[in-house]
């Protein structure tokens, strides 16, 4: 009997072992894990825990540079989520293919994959930073206020008959002139402050990332002059451009004044974002909103239609309260309005979020609190 090997050989060693047939233990798909600095540098404070959302990346590496192209948020580097409804394949998740769609539900607090999706983001924003934001928003309202009932007092907001009983002479009437534009400035300027603190608080919420009362004004105080100068700048611009089309085309200006309106406010509603997130000016809110310009367009006008409905109910909860009185009235109904401005406030920070997203997969709420925290 022959005493050689059968064909083929003997097995490797270790062939057919548990180790051998044991998969890695990181599966293919996955980026490996990072180590080194956060992202942006930003070092945690001593005795502070690392933040919620808290990566590391390799020494001398920016977020994003040398990695694979990342997926969507909640799946590694070049992988991409089942179609809607369905799961993924045994051993990890889908590579990227073209076309592939992404899920009508985002884990992210802040970026939505749908337009029901954003609904349910922005809802959920409300919820859990409500009392914050009521807080911030009353503050704004107190300068609009003010001026409201600086009007009533003189008679503007209750037509001519007020004033034609001799109440008001020139002396008062420019002095008051005045002060409502003194107002009006004020309103801008405390608006500006108010958008920049609602960011903050609802990207800190977010990241389940806590606060005190003393960070948010030490973050305002430190956005301060580029949120008020690029939104004093902004609406001086709106303004003046509307003054000039109105006398320039008269009742042919309509539809240009709407078209412009539209515009503005579309691009406009990155403007808090961009000056508190990214600390940027007004350049970037035209190369952030442009590219997903009608999507953000269609997003404020169903908010914006909400909101008139909602506006509606107040003017007739504000009538029904002037018969009491016309300040009871006024009271009324500017306090009324602080939800909406709520409700505005988290639409403006979802669509910033989500353009951001579309702009570049690896942002998530996470980056943005990373952003914002940065010195």
């Amino acid at each position: 009997m022959s005493t050689e090997p059968p064909q083929g050989g003997d097995p490797s060693p270790g062939a057919g072992s548990p180790s051998a047939d044991r998969p890695s233990a990181q599966p293919q798909g996955y980026p490996p894990p990072y180590a080194g600095g956060p992202y942006g540098g930003a070092r945690p404070y001593p005795g502070q825990q690392q933040p919620y959302g808290y990566q590391e990346y390799p020494a001398g590496v920016r977020y994003g540079e040398g990695q694979p192209p990342a997926g969507p948020y909640g799946y590694p580097a070049g992988a991409y989520p089942p179609p809607h409804g369905g799961h993924p394949p045994y051993g990890g998740p889908q590579q990227a293919q073209v076309g592939h769609p992404f899920p009508s539900t985002s884990p992210d607090p802040l970026v939505p994959f749908s337009l029901g999706d954003w609904f349910a983001k922005v809802v959920g924003t409300v919820g859990r930073s409500l009392k914050p934001l009521l807080l911030i928003q009353a503050l704004v309202f107190v300068p609009i206020l003010l001026t409201q009932l600086v009007l009533l007092f003189l008679g503007l907001s209750t037509g001519p008959g007020y004033l034609g009983r001799g109440f008001a002479s020139a002396t008062v009437l420019s002095g008051a002139t005045l002060l409502v534009a003194l107002l009006t400035v004020l309103t801008v300027v405390v608006y500006a402050l108010g958008a920049v603190a609602s960011v903050f608080v609802v990207v800190r919420d977010a990241a389940r990332r806590p606060y005190t009362r003393d960070q948010v004004l030490a973050f305002v105080r430190h956005r301060s002059l580029p949120a008020i100068g690029w939104t004093v700048a902004a609406a001086a611009v709106v303004s003046v451009g509307g003054a000039v089309l109105g006398g320039l085309l008269g009742f042919f200006s309509l539809l240009p004044v709407l078209a412009g309106s539209l515009y503005a406010g579309t691009v406009l509603s990155a403007l808090p974002g961009v000056v508190a997130v990214e600390r940027g000016g007004i350049a970037r809110i035209f190369t952030l909103t442009h590219p997903r310009f009608f999507p953000t367009l269609g997003r404020l006008v169903l908010a914006g239609l909400a909101s008139v409905v909602v506006v509606v109910v107040i003017g007739v909860v504000a009538g029904l309260a002037s018969v009491v009185g016309p300040v009871v009235g006024t009271i009324v109904g500017v306090v009324l309005a602080v939800p909406v401005a709520v409700v505005a406030s988290a639409v403006v920070v979802v669509v910033y979020a989500e353009n951001r997203f579309h702009e570049n997969h690896a942002v998530h709420t996470p980056v943005l609190a990373d952003e914002i925290d940065r010195p």
